[in-house]
């Protein structure tokens, strides 16, 4: 599993971010995974809250980004401070991204 994050961002690989104001607007995430099927993906807040992204998965087609597996785009509002987990799977495929907002 892959993942490209838009919006204001702390330099790959670091997935920790201060001060990070994804409101109004929803931060833009394009993840590619392996394995079948749909893309379905949630993330858990740090107080244990799950929320589904703003929009999407929304497949990509004719994409440039070159990575195994299939492409979606999401959209998330992160609002609490702390540690962020997003989960994502497909078929028999998943995998866990965690992001730190300070």
């Amino acid at each position: 599993m892959w993942v490209f994050g838009f919006g204001p961002s702390a330099g790959p690989p670091t997935a920790v971010f201060d001060g990070l104001v994804s409101q109004p607007y929803p931060l833009k995430w394009i993840w590619r995974i392996t394995g079948t099927g749909p893309l379905r993906i949630f993330a858990t807040a740090p107080s244990g809250t799950r929320v589904n992204p703003v929009w999407g998965p929304t497949r990509h087609t004719g994409s440039n980004w070159v990575h195994p597996g299939g492409e979606w785009g999401t959209g998330w509002f992160f609002w609490e401070k702390g540690c962020w987990r997003i989960h994502a799977t497909r078929g028999k495929t998943h995998g866990d991204v965690f992001l730190l907002l300070r």
